[in-house]
């Protein structure tokens, strides 16, 4: 077919059907795409929730129990804790306790590994030590290695 030539109607009626039939193929073929991809992210959403909620409840409960062990040595002296002690404090990954005055003058340290003198404080470690003397809570420091 040349194509100054006029087309046929066969051509014209083949084109159209074809164009007619091909169009919502590819529409159904973009919804079903479109479909599946909302329902994989709201599964995966609903997962992730669901990890949150499992994470921040163990989360909360290690440190409702670090707070009430801390909260039960706050109450007898340091330099009498035992193996036993030392292990209910290792089981919570808590490697020394340390005690400051408001004057953030150390009034007494223990490791709980082994019983002795912990290391030394970091800067960094210290820093958060001044910047909470002058309140009464309880502060976590991370280990520095």
């Amino acid at each position: 077919m040349d194509l100054f030539e006029k087309p046929s109607l066969k051509f014209v009626l083949f084109l159209a059907f074809s164009i007619m039939s091909v169009i919502p193929v590819l529409l159904l073929g973009w919804w079903v795409v479109d479909s599946a991809r909302e329902s994989e992210y709201k599964a995966v959403e609903e997962k992730h929730l669901l990890v949150a909620k499992y994470i921040t409840l163990a989360l909360s409960r290690y440190a409702q129990d670090t707070a009430s062990i801390l909260e039960h040595y706050s109450t007898m002296p340091l330099d009498e804790l035992d193996e036993s002690n030392n292990r209910l404090l290792r089981s919570q990954n808590i490697t020394s306790i340390r005690v400051f005055n408001n004057n953030v003058e150390q009034l007494i340290s223990i490791a709980t590994e082994n019983g002795s003198e912990p290391p030394p404080l970091t800067a960094a470690q210290l820093e958060a030590v001044i910047a909470n003397a002058e309140t009464d809570r309880t502060i976590f420091l991370t280990r520095s290695n």
